[in-house]
C-alpha cells in the first residue's frame, strides 16, 4: 500500500467513525432449553390469527358457493329444497303448482306466429322459435312479466329460462287424425324446481279451441327415471289424482312440469298457436329440447 500525504488524515477519520459507533456486548448462543421452549411474541400471534381468519373465510365462501350446485350422493344434507341464490330469498315449494294469469295484450300482440306448412297434418307440432317470431328483446320483456306473476305467489330468486318452442295445431281441414294428444309429462325428473309456461294466442274462449286435461297431484306418481310417458300407470291411477279440464279464460298458464297433462282436440278452421318455455328454479339442469322440433328456416332453404 502506498502511503500518501493524505493517509494519516484518512486514518483519523476512520478512528473517529469507529469510536462513535455503539458497541454491543457479544451475544451468547441460545441454550437447548431456550430452543425447546420458544417464546410467542405479539407479532407472531397476530400473524397466526390472520392466517386463521383467511382460512376460515375461504372455507365459508367455498361452502356458500357450493349451495348452488347439484346435490351428490355423498352430500345427503344438501337436499333439493335447500337450493338458493346467494344473498337472495327463494321459495322452492313448487310441487304440484298450477295457476292461470293474464299477460298484457300489448306484449302478446308483438309476437309473430309461425305458419305451419300444409304437409304437417298431425294433432300438434312443435316449431323452433327464431328472431322472426319472437325476438330476444321481446322475450326479455315476457320473462320479466312472468317473473312478476310468479313473485305474486311467493316464488322469487334465481330463475333460468329455456329456449322457446311454438306449440301449433293445424286447422281442422288439415288434420289427418282428430283426437287428443298423448298423455305425458314435460320432464322425467323426480325433484321439484321445473315449471312449464304456456302463452296462449288467439280466441281461447271460443268453442273448438281445445283445452288441456291436467291431473292434479300427478307429480307424486313415478314414471321411471327417463320416461316422459307414464305407460306403467293405469287409467284409474290417474283418475285418483283428480283430472281437471283447464278453463282457458286467461292466456298464461304456469304449472309444475312433472304434472301429467294432455291437450284436447282443436276443431277450429284457423291454426292454434301457443308459445312455451321452461323455467328452472335454482341451479337445476335445463330440460333437453324436444326431439321432433321443426325448424322452419331450414325448410325454406
Amino acid at each position: 500500500m502506498e502511503v500518501t500525504k493524505n493517509s494519516p488524515r484518512l486514518l483519523c477519520k476512520v478512528r473517529i467513525i469507529l469510536a462513535t459507533c455503539p458497541t454491543s456486548p457479544p451475544t451468547a448462543l441460545p441454550t437447548q432449553q431456550q430452543i425447546s421452549q420458544p417464546t410467542l411474541t405479539p407479532t407472531t400471534l397476530l400473524c397466526l390469527l390472520h392466517v386463521a381468519y383467511l382460512t376460515l373465510r375461504h372455507i365459508y365462501s367455498h361452502k356458500k358457493n357450493s349451495m348452488v350446485t347439484r346435490p351428490t350422493r355423498w352430500h345427503p344434507w344438501r337436499r333439493p329444497h335447500y337450493y338458493r341464490q346467494r344473498n337472495s330469498k327463494m321459495k322452492l315449494n313448487v310441487d304440484g303448482l298450477f295457476f292461470q294469469t293474464t299477460i298484457s295484450d300489448s306484449i302478446t300482440n308483438k309476437l309473430q306466429t309461425p305458419l305451419l306448412p300444409p304437409q304437417f297434418r298431425g294433432i300438434r307440432h312443435l316449431i323452433k322459435n327464431n328472431e322472426t317470431f319472437a325476438s330476444k328483446e321481446l322475450m326479455r320483456v315476457i320473462h320479466a312479466a312472468v317473473k312478476a306473476e310468479l313473485g305474486k305467489v311467493g316464488i322469487t330468486g334465481l330463475m333460468k329460462f329455456s329456449n322457446e318452442e311454438w306449440i301449433v295445431a293445424p286447422p281442422l281441414r288439415n288434420q289427418r287424425v282428430r283426437s287428443s294428444g298423448i298423455i305425458h309429462r314435460d320432464v322425467p325428473y323426480k325433484s321439484s324446481g321445473y315449471l312449464t309456461v304456456i302463452i296462449l294466442l288467439g280466441k281461447t274462449s271460443e268453442p273448438g279451441y281445445g283445452s288441456i286435461n291436467l291431473w292434479q297431484n300427478s307429480h307424486l306418481l313415478e314414471s321411471g327415471r327417463t320416461s316422459h310417458y307414464p305407460k306403467n300407470f293405469k287409467r284409474d291411477h290417474l283418475d285418483k289424482c283428480g283430472p281437471a279440464t283447464i278453463d282457458l279464460k286467461k292466456n298464461l298458464i304456469i304449472f309444475d312440469s312433472r304434472l301429467i297433462h294432455q291437450s284436447l282436440p282443436h276443431s277450429q278452421d284457423v291454426q292454434r298457436n301457443a308459445l312455451s318455455f321452461y323455467i328452472t328454479i335454482g341451479n337445476r339442469q335445463m330440460p333437453s329440447p324436444s326431439i321432433n322440433l321443426i325448424d322452419l328456416e331450414s325448410l325454406e332453404r
